[in-house]
């Protein structure tokens, strides 16, 4: 096997130049445990690290890895595996976790029982609907966060997890349009309601964007790098503009004159920090797996 193989190699060398596995780990930032799973066959590391380790050792990269499986077993390694960027990505799938609980224990507080009225005390079964598409994606993007907080943790994040796990808040948001469509399709269908050009690109964008991530992340292909920066701009620009109502809400809501308005106006900014933190934080996540990924496969490309 290619791992065994490789571990046994890089064991030999190691001796070979007098270096324990504490050595060659600080000489490498990354821990001894890395290091022995290496050795052991539990763990490979990437093309990067693996230049890096035969620099050390002074040997050349094809004495210590055989080119082709290498390659292929690249694809189903973590992406990130250095401390220092491994360590910040934990800390922002952390960040978007909270931000998502916040809202879902917002939309199971307050939400869930304006919807529970809805159901039981009104007639409107968009309504109904939209509700329950609104707190059931909020909910179901949380747990996406979760699973990639905690394969984060255990520094097991491979490209295709990567790939499911960034795309389901696209997924959610575009089910909770199409509900929310619904919501006014009666008004345009009577010619007194309008549908905005910005609606309907969000709609095309969030429907697009998982097929992208998909693509980019599944394929193995460098070139497609140009496709998943494309989204990650275009999701930045749509973040601004919501970061720009967010202002502009909270802005509102510290005029309120009378102590109970204005607990709930800060109560609403609270909420609205959360909620740009949440969205700055997927967005530097996901540009920073994009490029990680980007910059191991060109370095595959290279050897």
């Amino acid at each position: 096997m290619m791992q065994i193989e490789f571990g046994e190699k890089l064991k030999a060398c190691r001796e070979e130049k007098g270096m324990t596995q504490q050595t060659l780990a600080d000489k490498l930032y990354v821990t001894r445990q890395a290091v022995s799973r290496w050795e052991c066959g539990a763990r490979y590391p990437d093309l990067i690290t693996a230049k890096r380790i035969a620099k050390e050792l002074e040997i050349s990269l094809d004495e210590l890895v055989s080119g082709e499986k290498y390659i292929r077993d690249i694809e189903r390694e973590p992406v990130i595996t250095a401390p220092v960027p491994l360590l910040v990505q934990t800390a922002l799938y952390a960040a978007v976790c909270m931000s998502y609980l916040v809202m879902c224990l917002y939309d199971i507080g307050v939400r869930f029982p304006y919807a529970v009225d809805s159901i039981y005390g009104g007639d409107d079964v968009y309504l109904k609907i939209h509700f329950a598409v609104m707190i059931g994606g909020t909910f179901i993007k949380l747990q996406a966060m979760w699973a990639g907080l905690y394969y984060s943790v255990r520094n097991e994040l491979s490209p295709r997890q990567i790939g499911w796990i960034m795309s389901v808040p696209f997924i959610a948001e575009a089910a909770t349009m199409v509900t929310a469509a619904m919501l006014i399709l009666p008004s345009l269908l009577r010619g007194n309601g309008t549908l905005t050009g910005e609606t309907v690109f969000r709609f095309v964008f969030y429907c697009v964007a998982p097929l992208v991530l998909f693509w980019y992340f599944h394929t193995g292909r460098s070139v497609n790098v140009k496709y998943a920066y494309a989204v990650v701009c275009i999701l930045a620009v749509i973040f601004l503009a919501d970061i720009g109502n967010y202002v502009s809400l909270a802005r509102y809501n510290v005029n309120y004159k009378d102590v109970a308005n204005f607990a709930d106006g800060m109560l609403n900014q609270v909420l609205y920090l959360i909620r740009i933190t949440g969205k700055l934080a997927y967005l530097w996540l996901l540009a920073g797996q994009v490029y990680m990924l980007n910059r191991k496969r060109k370095a595959v490309v290279k050897t």
